[in-house]
């Protein structure tokens, strides 16, 4: 099973994954400042702090691919306004980037798709980060204006 089995962005279980997509997390890791140890550890649940923000990632059956995921928040989704200015957000975003806020077993989520072939530690660790801030600036934004 991988790290996001129950859909809840849970990161207690191991990645399951070939020695290259392992590494490719570690090393990405590395690159957003990880401790080794924590790099370790990110390659062996699928999960990762970046910015502030809890990913876990699983990879595909073909690992052509990882899917990244950051809970947003139990009552993200509750204000009607937000859910209709996410599905606007999340058209743009899936076409343009492989992003979509969805509904998980927990609470909503951002979720990602980031291909792997030809693709670097460094380039996943940009995205990653990229993600995350994403994830903040949604929450951001989501907050009732004080009036």
């Amino acid at each position: 099973m991988s790290s996001m089995a129950n859909a809840g962005c849970a990161t207690e279980l191991e990645m399951e994954a070939s020695a290259p997509i392992l590494a490719l997390i570690h090393d990405a890791a590395l690159h957003l400042g990880s401790t080794p140890a924590l790099a370790l550890e990110a390659a062996r649940t699928g999960g990762i702090e970046v910015s502030g923000q809890r990913i876990a990632m699983a990879c595909g059956l073909d690992e052509d691919a990882l899917v990244a995921c950051i809970e947003l928040g139990e009552g993200f989704l509750d204000d009607p306004e937000i859910r209709r200015t996410a599905l606007s957000a999340s058209t743009h975003l899936m076409l343009q980037f492989g992003i979509t806020v969805a509904r998980g077993l927990r609470a909503p989520q951002l979720m990602g798709r980031w291909a792997v072939p030809g693709r670097t530690a460094e380039e996943f660790a940009v995205w990653l980060r990229d993600f995350a801030i994403l994830a903040e600036a949604m929450r951001a934004n989501a907050k009732p204006s004080a009036d």
